[in-house]
């Protein structure tokens, strides 16, 4: 610890804050070098030549602050090639020899692990784009599969997440992360049955079930689409008198979707247990955080596009564009996930000139770093895509947020605005031993953006890991929360001039942190140690 050495919302339901103090930030001049082009896009691709090289550590990071190189693993990992996607395996990850893409490893039932073997059966082996887990265990093939055990999961836990909106939605227990490890392996001829039925019991069902049954009429009426990506589509209703987003994945087609190939079971099945793992943060006792979206349902539903959504994302289109397909290309028996999250608000970049002061500003920094550093510390986390685009902001009534770090309850001013962070298809979780983490290793599309700093963090993150996306590097997170501070400085205006001198010296500390971060390991340590927090 310490310093090193040497989906978019109405703005009616934003309002505007009161604070009554600061204008537009001036550029840092020793900050990082204003990036050409771009202003902030969200998007991860960029078609420009890559200008990092890769395994490389020791960088300048982009404040000028000469870091020293940090002992420690230092392991790199040879990848096939010509590979498009990396296959969901199992390896050691603590003193142990790394295993090709094709290896995977048998968890054994170990005196550690007898007491919550339970949480750890109801998963097999899967192939998976990209996205991997790994274990402590022994090698088995890849056609093997866990065995299933009757326990209930409420024998280890009493932990459960409390519904975040009034509608009637099931409640869940404290991890998820039994679900993509093995215990005993078998051989058995149809694995995709069996990721089908694992996603089939997250969501509550024995198969899927028609729109109807999760969007009643009423449900449909209040639907605006808010959002989109490759992914698919993002709703806002109401659910009784709360609003939620829906997040409508389309999966198992053999169609393409926004040019991209459907998700299967194997893919979608790691984002429903991370979602639920980091919602599950705002019930814990120890490391709690509201920090993270809350999740509230998951869904099944197979069938075509409801007319009324056709209509919301028709409105989308006229009156901002969608570069998605419409959604009426999908046949009777498409197959969708449906993730109901509480309402997140607006994100960073489209309120970067709507927001009242720095000192609102600063509030946002230290609810992410604190929301990080929770993470961190429960869940061994890595956001590793933290941009502007995927900070959601609304407003609160309430003028404190408190989190625990490490049994310690703290607070934070909200200055009428509360943080969720969002978007974990490239993060990294770990509980019990199990990691997930999306092998980003080969994807060289992603590391050669240019004209946003956003791109470089891609870079800087393949740098300080040696491309081995398995191993925890909190150090990421700072990068992030540099990247964050950027934007604040630099591309965002205020409506309220910095004139006075407690803005003027808020200014100053930002400008400060903006400086120092990178001297940082973790957003643990910032959150701890640095001055702006205390």
């Amino acid at each position: 610890g310490g310093p090193r050495p040497a989906p978019r919302s109405p703005t009616d339901l934003l309002g505007s804050l009161e604070d009554a103090e600061c204008g537009p930030a001036a550029e840092d001049a020793t900050g990082p070098r204003q990036r050409e082009g771009l202003e902030g896009p969200s998007t991860r691709k960029s078609r420009a030549a890559d200008q990092g090289s890769r395994g490389c550590r020791g960088l300048n990071s982009p404040g000028e602050v000469d870091r020293p190189v940090r002992a420690g693993p230092s392991r790199k990992r040879k990848h096939q090639e010509g590979m498009e996607t990396s296959a969901l395996h199992y390896h050691q990850t603590k003193n142990g020899p790394k295993m090709g893409r094709d290896s995977f490893l048998s968890q054994n039932v170990t005196h550690r692990d007898k007491a919550c073997s339970w949480a750890k059966t109801r998963a097999s082996l899967n192939l998976h784009k990209k996205k991997v887990v790994t274990d402590v265990s022994e090698v088995c093939s890849s056609h093997t599969m866990a065995t299933s055990l009757s326990a209930s999961l409420s024998e280890c836990s009493n932990l459960s997440i409390m519904n975040r909106t009034n509608s009637a939605l099931f409640s869940w227990h404290s991890s998820f992360m039994h679900l993509l490890s093995p215990l005993k392996t078998v051989h058995v001829p149809d694995r995709k049955a069996s990721d089908a039925e694992k996603v089939y019991g997250e969501c509550n069902q024995e198969g899927p079930i028609p729109f109807s049954s999760c969007f009643p009429i009423e449900k449909l009426e209040h639907c605006e689409k808010i959002g989109e990506g490759v992914f698919g589509e993002v709703f806002q209703t109401m659910a009784g008198q709360t609003p939620v987003a829906l997040k409508i994945i389309a999966i198992e087609g053999s169609n393409l979707v926004n040019g991209s190939h459907q998700k299967t079971f194997e893919e979608i099945l790691p984002e429903i247990i991370i979602s639920k793992e980091l919602s599950l943060l705002s019930d814990e006792a120890c490391n709690r955080t509201e920090g993270f979206i809350g999740l509230n349902s998951v869904h099944c539903v197979q069938g075509s596009y409801p007319p009324l959504l056709l209509q919301a994302w028709d409105h989308y289109n006229s009156t901002k564009g969608s570069q998605n397909d419409r959604p009426d290309i999908f046949e009777e028996d498409q197959l969708f996930i449906i993730l109901e999250f509480e309402f997140g608000g607006m994100d960073l970049e489209q309120m970067k000139k709507k927001l009242s002061s720095l000192a609102t500003a600063k509030s946002i920094l230290h609810q992410i770093t604190a929301s990080l550093a929770v993470a961190e510390t429960s869940l061994n986390f890595e956001h590793r895509d933290l941009h502007w685009g995927n900070v959601l902001l609304k407003k609160t009534n309430r003028k404190e947020l408190h989190y625990t770090l490490n049994g310690k309850t703290n607070a934070i001013p909200t200055h009428g605005l509360q943080v969720n962070i969002i978007d974990y298809t490239l993060s990294r979780v770990e509980r019990d031993g199990i990691v997930v983490f999306c092998d980003i290793s080969t994807d060289e599309e992603l590391f050669t953006g240019e004209g946003d700093y956003q791109f470089e963090i891609y870079r800087l993150m393949r740098r300080e890991n040696n491309n081995c996306w398995d191993e925890y590097h909190p150090y990421n997170n700072v990068l992030w929360l540099h990247y964050l501070t950027d934007k604040i400085l630099n591309q965002m205006t205020f409506k309220s001039k910095c004139n006075t001198p407690a803005m003027k010296q808020m200014k100053k500390k930002l400008q400060h942190f903006h400086k120092t971060a990178l001297n940082f390991r973790s957003a643990t340590d910032l959150l701890c140690q640095h001055s702006l927090f205390q």
